[in-house]
């Protein structure tokens, strides 16, 4: 698959954003995600407990301001980011769900730090890599831009549902073919990256089972929690032998984190 092919295919469905773009997108999420949680009732507990709305809607503002797309930052940079936004408290869980909601329409399901993706570039070595359920392309953009990783971005977006949110629309961080992972196969000489399989989706156990021994994969998100179904985690178990793993910032009460995997 050639990145020409990838670029006349996705100029089809929309454009890449600039990050003036994205950074507009991401923050204009917040409305309509906080609105639908008030109705819902999900940010009315601790309304007016001693850190207060107006509090944290300051500081949502300043991590806003300070998060800049186009650059990787490292694990510890997040993490003190989103303990010091109040967003990784328990008691915080209903504002915390809008920032970690609005990220994933906007960016990623996963956080891309500095170490994870070091850890890739490390892994594949020269090899070009695909990546499947890429969403908006941001962890390949930024493996692009930042480590210099020959990377095609493909998603077909076609699971949709309660855990899986719609990146058709709008634009996205660099091309992404919209390639359905049910009937690829993966070229010789690239390694397959594959971030959070949406809940309960059988769509990549095919392409997995078609896999040739000592091919490698990349896989980001949970294992046996909201990624995927039993069915593609008894094919990695049976099929592919874990040679590592690395560890991703985590929003509260998510378990992801990227394992390096090789086909037996």
């Amino acid at each position: 698959m050639s990145s020409t092919l990838a670029k006349s295919r996705y100029r089809e469905a929309r454009q890449v954003w600039t990050m003036a773009q994205a950074v507009a997108a991401w923050q204009a999420h917040f409305p309509a995600i906080r609105q639908r949680a008030a109705v819902m009732g999900q940010i009315s507990r601790n309304i007016d407990q001693s850190l207060g709305s107006q509090w944290r809607e300051v500081d949502v503002e300043a991590f806003l301001a300070e998060f800049d797309p186009s650059r990787s930052y490292s694990r510890k940079w997040w993490e003190q980011k989103l303990g010091s936004a109040g967003f990784a408290r328990e008691i915080e869980i209903d504002h915390y769900m809008i920032v970690r909601e609005a990220f994933a329409h906007t960016f990623s399901f996963t956080i891309p730090s500095t170490e994870a993706l070091n850890a890739i570039r490390s892994f594949i070595g020269d090899a070009p890599v695909i990546e499947y359920f890429a969403g908006r392309g941001y962890w390949a953009y930024l493996l692009n831009r930042e480590f210099g990783v020959q990377i095609t971005a493909t998603d077909r977006n076609q699971v949709q549902g309660e855990h899986s949110f719609d990146c058709s629309g709008g634009g996205s961080f660099m091309p992404v073919d919209p390639l359905d992972i049910g009937g690829a196969r993966l070229p010789n000489g690239f390694v397959a990256m594959i971030a959070w399989i949406p809940y309960l989706s059988t769509a990549a156990d095919r392409f997995l089972k078609r896999m040739q021994p000592g091919e490698k994969l990349i896989l980001i998100g949970e294992w046996g929690g909201c990624c995927a179904a039993d069915s593609t985690f008894d094919i990695l178990e049976k099929h592919f032998e874990q040679v590592s793993e690395f560890a991703v910032p985590q929003f509260y009460g998510l378990h992801d984190r990227g394992c390096f995997l090789e086909r037996r």
